[in-house]
């Protein structure tokens, strides 16, 4: 009896698990390209690997929570939240791998003794 009720209820729900349509692709481009640029501009050659990385994993982890918190279903078809989240723990995780410690270890380095 109650399942019946819930399911002839009129009340909208906000679906989540949605395929994204072509806008949400394109504002999830400039998302994700907006940062890029910014390091593109800001940050010196030998740090970029080590930024993008950090900023992979502040984004990665965003995303993971906004998806938690939306409850959103990682089985669904096309393009999910979930998704997203993995694309770039995969960018944290390759960047962080190609990126060399000594660098930015040297930078921080020169910084100290600028203080």
């Amino acid at each position: 009896m109650t399942l019946s009720r819930m399911e002839s209820s009129s009340e909208r729900t906000f679906v989540t698990d949605a395929p994204f349509g072509f806008r949400g692709l394109v504002g999830l481009a400039a998302i994700a390209a907006a940062p890029a640029f910014a390091l593109l501009l800001m940050i010196p050659a030998p740090l970029m690997l080590p930024v993008l990385s950090f900023q992979s994993f502040v984004t990665a982890c965003s995303v993971a929570l906004y998806a938690f918190l939306t409850k959103a279903s990682r089985d669904a078809q096309g393009l999910t939240s979930w998704n997203i989240a993995y694309v770039f723990t995969l960018i944290w995780i390759f960047a962080a791998v190609m990126s060399s410690p000594r660098r930015l270890l040297d930078w921080f380095e020169h910084l100290s003794m600028i203080s």
